[in-house]
């Protein structure tokens, strides 16, 4: 085999050719590294490939597939976890039974009572709450939330019993809690709260501890 071949001019277009793939390749990875930066440094969302979807159904959290409604307040739950627990942990997931969750008490197919009191939360409290239609206990006192308290939480019209004390909640007491006809407590004291006690909550007639 004659080593000292002269390259044909095929041999040297095909190592040419790599020759560019490799430059391209090195040009797109270090542009890609300077727009992700670039998309830090400014403040502007990541784009991702494909959000994720939170399902309940066919999974442990709910054993009764026919629970259509559990299912729907299991997956609202877990839609808000993140933004309530804060830095704190809770332990919901698809993968143990709702009603083993830290708090939740399930009822007649439904989350009657979420009780997280002294759970070191740290996060704000979701609006998302007030789709928890039959909701009749909703205790978050003694953490540290932020934020304002959520209009949406005037939907809950089976509430009986509204506990956000001993937090860290900010601006005015919302005139939609007095959408609240069934509320007998209602727990709002050692938070930062402005304004003043709107008049609307006189018409609650089962109100006993304000």
């Amino acid at each position: 085999m004659n080593r000292n071949r002269i390259p044909s001019q095929e041999d040297t277009v095909m190592k040419q050719n790599i020759e560019n793939r490799r430059v391209s390749a090195v040009i797109f990875f270090f542009g890609a590294t300077f727009v992700l930066a670039l998309l830090l440094i400014v403040g502007m969302p990541v784009p991702v490939a494909a959000q994720t979807t939170i399902s309940c159904a066919n999974t442990a959290a709910i054993p009764n597939p026919e629970s259509a409604t559990l299912i729907t307040d299991c997956e609202t739950l877990l839609g808000l976890k993140d933004t309530l627990r804060g830095s704190a942990s809770l332990n919901w997931s698809t993968s143990r039974l709702i009603s083993q969750w830290t708090g939740v008490t399930v009822s007649s197919s439904h989350v009657t009572r979420l009780r997280l009191r002294s759970k070191g939360l740290t996060g704000s409290i979701p609006a998302q709450l007030g789709n928890l239609s039959q909701l009749r206990d909703l205790d978050l006192s003694y953490n540290r939330l932020t934020g304002t308290i959520p209009t949406q939480l005037g939907n809950l019209s089976n509430l009986e019993r509204l506990d956000l004390g001993f937090n860290r909640l900010t601006g005015s007491i919302p005139t939609q809690l007095a959408n609240l006809s069934r509320l007998g407590t209602l727990d709002l004291a050692s938070n930062r709260l402005t304004g003043s006690i709107p008049t609307q909550l006189a018409n609650l007639s089962r109100l006993g501890t304000l």
